[in-house]
């Protein structure tokens, strides 16, 4: 008999118009086959219900245990007001899932947006510690029920997936040396078949708790991943990396990810191809300002001294020359640059670096944008994201977690190469957001932290800096958070620049704390 394993999953996509809201409709159904599913139906807003099939828009993939994930797409009109539309899913053999009070944005808003990171723990004994763990979700979910929700962003660990090394089939290799023993162990379908069900699994656990559920399944989301969503520190084992075991848990990883995350393969591109994934939001009094967002795949392609790969690099620059092309056509514009490890944060040395693994933190910190494995990739992303900000006349926003606190920072540059209108200095803004149910660290293991690092404003050169920025009165954000984002209202007379307002959300901990970032028009 079969039965909806989890969701709906709504995933945003840019709509072929900036009259349209676009998405998609994710469900994972048990004990089905792709033939009983082509006729499943769905029906939006009242609209006669459609087959997958009939649409030419059936999205599976089998993905173990006789599990498959289905998906539908659709476009919606923009009206001049916001309105709520309703949803049915109809799978054979099962009782029909209905959903209301999904937002769709008036034509003249652009949309407000959440933004969320590490969303679980690492391992048991913890979470049977946390109190309350998905008390942000609740917040969540509120805030989704009071209509002002229309984008979910999530920045990486969506899942937590360390517990994949506790699977039967992996524990040999857990147990042995593993330099010696796993680069010669090979590996069996079998195997593979039992961590892509672990993943999949992990998934269903972790995403079907009640608030988190209520929210995907009204708010179109954008994921990118980072190391947990495969385990802990995945990047930083570059040998091991290229090890049987490790390519084969990556691959079932990345499976699940494309299923779950991205909603099926998108653009008919194969789930880790050297690219970056741009989603595009209108708005505004003549539907022409944008919010473009960018999720460059970190993980992929990481190794010691490499975060993302030359293709990558080269798909990068190819779309910021299409945008800086577009200038005279569009309003204001906003760019959300998605860092799942924040571009300026703690400076560690490198012998603190070295010594990490007496703590077991090398991968840690060797994993971030900080790291001296990683600087020089570093400064060539802040110039460019710099020199893309000038040219297309756009307000540049870095939005990362990871880190288990609430951070800000800021680029600044006094560069003629990067002025904008004739301003002496301008500032690219970082603000970070961890995690949504990780726990922060203790006050002692964050004055540890900060006595073993430096976060002194760091000159790179070329009339550039960065400095972290503290947030109220604390240099950062010790509470379970989230990011709230939200735009002005449209102004007809564009004497009003539009400005972006990002807000922490922490429950009663919420710092007084706004951060406006202001675009001009091109």
């Amino acid at each position: 008999m079969p039965t909806i394993a989890l969701g709906p999953v709504l995933y945003a996509r840019t709509a072929s118009q900036a009259s349209l809201w676009s998405f998609s409709i994710g469900v994972l159904v048990a004990d089905a086959s792709v033939t009983e599913l082509k006729s499943a139906l769905l029906a939006v807003d009242g609209a006669e219900p459609v087959a997958p099939a009939e649409l030419d828009e059936l999205r599976v993939q089998d993905i173990g245990r006789q599990r498959v994930f289905v998906r539908w797409d659709v476009e919606l009109p923009r009206t001049a007001e916001a309105r709520r539309v309703e949803y049915r899913v109809e799978i054979p053999g099962t009782a029909p899932i209905a959903v209301d009070g999904v937002r769709v944005p008036g034509s003249a808003e652009l949309p407000s947006i959440g933004f969320f990171s590490c969303n679980g723990v690492s391992s048991s004994k913890l979470w049977h510690r946390l109190p309350r763990p998905f008390e942000r979700w609740e917040e969540l979910a509120q805030t989704q029920a009071n209509g002002a929700l229309d984008l979910l962003i999530g920045g990486g660990d969506q899942i937590y997936a360390d517990s994949i090394w506790d699977l039967p089939g992996l524990r040999p290799f857990v147990e042995c040396d593993w330099q010696k023993k796993v680069g010669g162990t090979e590996t069996t379908a079998a195997l593979a078949a039992e961590v892509l069900a672990g993943y999949v699994d992990l998934y269903v656990e972790r995403w079907k708790q009640p608030h988190m559920s209520f929210v995907l399944a009204r708010v179109p989301t954008l994921f990118t991943w980072d190391d947990h969503d495969v385990f802990d520190g995945w990047g930083s084992h570059e040998k091991l990396q290229q090890t049987p075991v490790f390519k084969a848990i990556f691959a079932q990883a990345r499976r699940a990810f494309v299923a779950f995350q991205l909603g099926g393969l998108t653009d008919a591109r194969p789930a880790g191809a050297e690219l970056l994934r741009t989603f595009r939001f209108a708005g505004g009094p003549n539907g022409r300002d944008v919010v473009d967002i960018v999720l460059p795949d970190t993980r992929s392609h990481r190794e010691t001294n490499q975060v993302l790969g030359e293709a990558q690099w080269a798909e990068l620059d190819r779309w910021f020359v299409e945008r800086e092309a577009d200038r005279k056509e569009l309003g204001y514009r906003h760019v959300l640059f998605v860092s799942p490890v924040p571009v300026v944060y703690l400076r560690f040395s490198g012998i603190v670096e070295s010594g990490g693994w007496i703590a077991n933190l090398r991968d840690d910190l060797v994993d971030q944008w900080e790291s001296r494995h990683h600087r020089g990739e570093r400064a060539r992303l802040i110039m460019t994201l710099l020199e893309h900000q000038a040219r297309s006349r756009s307000a540049v926003t870095i939005l990362s977690g990871d880190v288990h606190v609430g951070a800000r920072a800021e680029i600044r540059s006094r560069n003629p190469r990067h002025a904008l209108l004739g301003q002496p200095e301008v500032v690219i803004n970082q603000v970070t957001s961890s995690g949504i149910v990780h726990p922060p660290p203790s006050r002692l293991e964050h004055r540890g932290m900060l006595a073993l690092s430096s976060s002194k404003p760091d000159d790179i050169g070329q009339g550039v800096e960065t400095v972290s920025i503290p947030i109220g009165e604390e240099d950062h954000l010790l509470a379970r958070n989230y990011l709230f984002i939200e735009f002005d209202e449209p102004k007809d007379d564009r004497k009003q620049r539009c400005r972006m307002w990002i807000e922490y959300r922490a429950g009663d901990l919420s710092p007084q704390t706004k951060i406006v970032v202001e675009t001009s028009s091109g």
